[in-house]
């Protein structure tokens, strides 16, 4: 199978005689949706709001009962930034990013695209921002390329536009200065009046330093103070004046995952020095270890929690050495603590009593999820305690107009009494169970109302939205299965029903899309039972593993389903002993996370190893080849932690699963990334070694041992490319997807050529 063979050729045995390829049968697989892909908007104007979301890169209009009323193209959007009425004309527009750096302005009542940002202005699309730029009143449009080291960008820019003239045909205000920045990403630029002068700045964020620029001409301003590590630019803002001193101070938060000293976990601010006419750090808080200790920071800890003026923020930090949480209300000004409760992480700010201040959210469904008031008396009082449960974020799209802070706890008022419910979702043995409306007058707190959630079904994400099909706010959820619901006031699906003669299961939101490198989520097909048919391994978006069998199938008649497993990623189909008879090589998870080989035929367990704990997942495919030296092929397999970006890297003996090395592989790759590994032969001893693709590197891995044997600067491949390009008896060896360029290197990395002048996407073949 392409890309699944050990060398990564991208090329497969077989021929084909399709010239016009055309669907002969189809099966839905589901679908997801993300904070930023959908919102309702009524098209004409009939009182009834359609759902607009993303669907296999193309914007979609629906009714909640699932009729399409308009679909764009197939635009390879990725993103919904906002429906703002950039014109003026009183009809918003909807602003949506897609791939390669473009950029589209939709209208939503028809779909029709009004505007597309010319390709070749940025290499991605970054942060996204809307805010009055030039003072007619009405909002105009900022955008940046998300450098970040990611391939095919341009570097530092950063336009904003006016559409006040012609929404068809914007004018430019301002392209940031370029060449300032010791770091460039383009994904956490604030848009504020910094310096208190009447006029918006853009602040951009480097390694060490912020960096301020003019909207009016986009030229720079003023370099902060050297502020520590901001690692590659990625500080979440929020803006407040903290100091009472009629300025927008910047309260930002880190936590990231590289190793030190690169890291970040911390708290400060940043406040505009008319002195020195820059940015400088007024204080910091910060955890005692960058590679142990975490920074558990919270949407929206920036408040007035006392209403005197005084501008509090809250946060949450964990020790390692001692294993425990503290959430923590600082003084704004100072940075003083002003309290603190042994609990976390922080989870947000809610308003659960009617009382114009909102209670502090801090804990999970391991410990609880706590609700705290905070007074002039007493400091941190416990509301209560809500065992098994955790709280629901959703989409802050106010905030994150202007700055880079995202989300907020969610609270609603369910009952319509005047007073919100939290809502929050009930745990049990790892798996949300329930979505429930809680009350904080007492305590534990009193369930106003709950929706059950299917054994197989995540909620992915959460949204409230007015009267979309009743006369009040009301909550839209995705589902894992690829289905939206609205929820009523008692968090039911009025779009949903299983009653009656009609049965109907949502808005159906899936669009099957299965990446670029056909690695991973793809589809995969193979005689499985010698009929001379193929059969198709896919996971569906539940995360379940399909065989399924397309004899028969139809554009109207689905696939049968042979069998599935679920939590199953990441399937190769592998002949492991030779004998004729294929397997099937997954992992399975996620506690712990296993390595498993199945008989293709009826999905029965051969043999599984436990590989890893919960905190990590399988990148990538499990690659086969004959590494132990016997005849039976050998699975190699990594996996990434998200909390200590950290990648482990092993080998199992195919005919038992034992490990063939005696420790793991590991290595810290944080956001530098981690490409797919392979197989190869690195020292012509004549057993197969692991070539594998931390950060920006070529690793060559001994097959015997895992020792490191060889590593060279690759430019941050996704996988090598094993081919013959030089006619020798040997196999050279060629990076897909390095930032900086093409490159060629022997089997013992030696370099051949490179073209590091020109940024090119990826290598394919």
């Amino acid at each position: 199978m392409a890309r699944h063979d050990r060398l990564r050729t991208s090329t497969a045995d077989g021929t084909s005689n399709i010239d016009q390829p055309a669907a002969s049968w189809r099966t839905y697989l589901g679908g997801s949706l993300g904070r930023e892909q959908y919102l309702t908007f009524d098209i004409d104007s009939d009182g009834n709001p359609e759902v607009l979301f993303l669907m296999g890169g193309a914007l979609l209009a629906k009714t909640p009962r699932d009729a399409v009323r308009w679909e764009t193209e197939a635009l390879d959007l990725t993103r919904i930034d906002g429906l703002h009425d950039l014109d003026g004309d009183g009809a918003p527009e909807l602003i949506a990013s897609a791939r390669a750096g473009r950029l589209h302005v939709i209208r939503p009542t028809d779909g029709a695209v009004l505007w597309t940002l010319p390709a070749g202005v940025v290499g991605n699309m970054g942060n996204v921002r809307f805010a009055d730029f030039d003072g007619d009143g009405v909002l105009d449009l900022y955008f940046a390329d998300a450098a970040c080291g990611s391939t095919g960008s341009l570097g530092d820019i950063a336009e904003a536009y006016t559409f006040a003239a012609d929404v068809g045909s914007p004018t430019r205000l301002f392209a940031l200065e370029r060449g300032r920045r010791d770091y460039i990403c383009g994904g956490r630029d604030t848009i504020v009046d910094i310096d208190g002068d009447g006029v918006l700045e853009v602040v951009a964020q480097g390694r060490f330093y912020f960096y301020i620029y003019s909207t009016t001409d986009g030229s720079f301003e003023s370099e902060s103070e050297n502020v520590g590590s901001i690692p590659y630019g990625q500080a979440t803002t929020v803006m407040a004046d903290v100091d009472d001193d009629g300025r927008m101070e910047l309260i930002c938060s880190t936590e990231n995952n590289y190793a030190p000293p690169v890291n970040s976990r911390r708290v400060f601010v940043m406040d505009w020095d008319p002195t020195s006419t820059t940015l400088v750090k007024r204080w910091e808080r910060s955890v005692g270890s960058t590679l142990n200790d975490r920074h558990g920071w919270g949407p929206g800890g920036v408040f007035d929690l006392l209403g005197d003026g005084s501008t509090e923020v809250v946060t949450s930090f964990y020790t390692g050495s001692t294993d425990s949480w503290s959430t923590v209300v600082l003084s704004g000004a100072d940075g003083t603590e002003l309290d603190a409760v042994p609990v976390g992480p922080f989870r947000g700010l809610v308003d659960l009593d009617a009382d114009g201040t909102p209670e502090i959210l801090s804990g999970d469904a391991e410990v609880g999820l706590h609700a705290y008031g905070y007074t002039i008396a007493g400091g941190l009082e416990s509301m209560f305690t809500a065992p098994g449960t955790t709280a629901v974020l959703v989409r802050d799209e106010p905030r994150h107009r202007t700055g880079s802070a995202r989300t907020r706890a969610l609270s609603l008022d369910i009952d319509r009494d005047g007073t919100d419910e939290l809502i929050a979702l009930r745990v049990v043995a790892g798996r949300a169970t329930e979505l429930v409306a809680l009350s904080g007058a007492t305590d534990p707190p009193t369930e106003v109302a709950s929706l059950s959630i299917d054994a197989e079904v995540k909620l992915l994400t959460f949204e409230v939205f007015d009267s979309v099909t009743r006369d009040y706010a009301q909550m839209v959820v995705a589902r894992s299965d690829g289905y939206m619901w609205v929820l009523d006031d008692n968090l039911q699906p009025t779009n949903a029903s299983t009653t009656g003669e009609i049965s109907l299961r949502g808005l159906r939101i899936g669009g099957y899309y299965s990446g670029v490198r056909g690695i991973g989520t793809a589809p995969i097909a193979a005689d499985l039972d010698g009929d001379g048919a193929a059969e198709v391994l896919v996971r569906d978006s539940r995360g379940v593993l399909r065989r399924l069998g397309p004899a028969g199938a139809t554009l109207v008649e689905p696939p049968t389903l042979d069998w599935e497993i679920p939590g199953a990623v990441l399937p190769s189909i592998v002949d492991l002993t030779g004998d004729g008879t294929p397997e099937v090589v997954l992992g399975v998870g996620p506690d712990p996370q296993k390595l498993r080989v199945v008989s293709a035929a009826d999905a029965s367990t051969i043999w599984e190893t436990a590989v890893g704990t919960s905190t990590r997942r399988f990148t990538y495919d499990i690659v086969a080849g004959q590494v132990g030296g016997d005849a039976t092929l050998d699975l190699a397999y990594q996996l990434y932690e998200t909390s200590g970006g950290t990648v482990i890297i092993n080998v199992l003996d195919g005919s038992d699963g034992s490990p063939l090395w005696s420790s793991d592989f590991e290595t810290v790759v944080a956001g530098s990334g981690l490409g797919a590994s392979a197989l190869a032969d690195y020292d012509g001893d004549g057993a197969l070694d692991v070539l594998a693709c931390p950060r920006n590197l070529f690793m060559w891995l001994s097959g015997a041992a895992g020792a490191t044997l060889a590593s060279v600067d690759a430019g941050y491949p996704k996988h090598p490319i094993f081919h013959d390009i030089d006619a020798d008896p040997a196999l050279e060896v060629l990076p897909s997807g390095g930032v900086y360029g093409v490159r060629a290197f022997e089997n013992d990395l030696t370099s051949i050529w490179s073209d590091t002048a020109d940024l090119h996407t990826a290598v394919l073949g």
